[in-house]
């Protein structure tokens, strides 16, 4: 387990430089909203999500739904199914899970 663990923060240091790049090109100030509590860490977030959703994060987006920000997020499940998570931003509560 320790292994595994170990694994994830790995491929998490790995390609969250590349998740955050790409919301950093998106339209909000992504620091900003961190910093102001606005929005939790996405770290934090993708650390949550593998918790209760183990498998590959393949994608991760920051949009506004209905007046909300929400973490869009993709994983590929142990069977190869893909799923949609959709986080609440600033609390991380789960709004939406879908199969793809």
């Amino acid at each position: 387990m320790k292994i595994k663990n170990n694994l994830f923060f790995l491929s998490l240091l790995l390609i969250l430089p590349l998740m955050v790049g790409s919301l950093f090109a998106s339209d909000f100030d992504v620091r900003d909203l961190e910093t102001n509590g606005k929005i939790m860490k996405l770290s934090l977030v993708l650390e949550k999500v593998h918790q209760v959703y183990p498998g590959r994060i393949i994608e991760v987006e920051l949009e506004k739904e209905n007046g909300i920000l929400v973490y869009e997020i993709q994983i590929i499940d142990h069977q190869g199914v893909i799923w949609e998570i959709s986080l609440n931003a600033k609390t991380g509560e789960l709004l939406h899970k879908e199969k793809e």
